[in-house]
């Protein structure tokens, strides 16, 4: 089997403890030295409301204007740091070519992120959803791709608003200028949700998502996403 980062073979070694488990063999499709590569957040001095890596212990600036507008911070959690090239290669060929294959390079990681952080049983699960032409030209929604089998609700929806350009073209401030892009779809809402995407970027889409969360009755909102 050959990693699907890098198409170098990947080498298994079965050891006796796993033998005498009599337990199912889990194959990695990705090489150690990939994995080694893949530029994990530290979290030692991260920004608490959104998870940027810094020097100090503090909230950054982004995170600060985002109090200052009266918005409960989401204490975002990510795994991985965008600004590594395999992490960007993943997203290229996953996000924007659609290879659905390629949702179990990091699944059943993310899921487990997930839960450890935030426990199913004190926690729904809201994934970010997907436009109708992203569905009808892609296929499949990325962020419910990554996370498989987890159950989540879905009582978030696209507004049906004139695509001018994709969310990954837009500049900073032009995503910070992005008006409300979702609509709620669900019932009056009881306890603690955790939203669920695949990139943290300036987080304005996901307090887009808070927003209507809290307004309909949610106790407590966070986010977890796969890279930051």
């Amino acid at each position: 089997m050959n990693c699907l980062l890098c198409n170098n073979t990947i080498d298994f070694k079965l050891n006796i403890k796993w033998i005498l488990s009599l337990e199912k063999y889990k194959r990695d499709n990705v090489c150690k030295r990939c994995r080694e590569e893949l530029g994990k957040c530290k979290i030692d001095n991260a920004c608490e409301g959104c998870g940027r890596e810094q020097k100090k212990l503090l909230l950054c600036n982004d995170c600060i204007k985002w109090k200052n507008n009266n918005k409960i911070l989401l204490n975002n959690k990510s795994i991985y740091t965008y600004d590594n090239l395999i992490i960007k290669k993943y997203f290229e060929r996953y996000k924007f070519m659609g290879d659905y294959y390629w949702r179990k390079i990091f699944n059943i990681e993310f899921k487990n992120f997930i839960t450890n952080n935030y426990p199913s049983k004190d926690w729904i699960y809201i994934p970010i959803p997907v436009d109708k032409y992203t569905m009808q030209h892609r296929g499949f929604n990325q962020v419910e791709g990554l996370i498989g089998d987890l159950p989540y609700s879905r009582v978030l929806k696209m507004k049906e608003i004139r695509r001018d350009k994709k969310q990954s073209e837009k500049s900073r401030s032009e995503r910070l200028k992005t008006q409300q892009p979702f609509e709620y779809i669900g019932d009056k809402l009881q306890g603690n949700y955790v939203i669920l995407d695949d990139v943290y970027t300036t987080g304005r889409t996901l307090y887009y998502a808070q927003e209507l969360l809290l307004k309909n009755g949610a106790s407590r909102v966070c986010s977890v996403t796969l890279a930051r």
